[in-house]
């Protein structure tokens, strides 16, 4: 899900693949739970052309909230325990 926002693509996850990201359906990415809901929710996008608006959202997300930089802090952190 995140190199796919990273991307500026238009990304389709369940509610479980969203789980841990700070990131708002319909906004930076679409949520759909059957095969049906997903064929219905990518159609929609395409169609009203919002895909590469939330592409660009979810990619601003990405770069804002989850640099490189910064979990890597983090994992360094982890990694350096006592």
């Amino acid at each position: 899900v995140l190199e796919g926002m990273a991307m500026g693509q238009l990304v389709v996850t369940t509610p479980q693949g969203l789980e841990g990201i700070e990131a708002v359906p319909s906004q930076h990415l679409l949520i759909a739970e059957t095969t049906n809901e997903f064929v219905d929710v990518i159609t929609q996008a395409i169609s009203t052309g919002r895909d590469p608006m939330i592409g660009a959202a979810a990619r601003a997300l990405l770069v804002e909230h989850y640099p490189w930089s910064v979990k890597m802090n983090a994992l360094e952190a982890l990694l350096n325990l006592p």
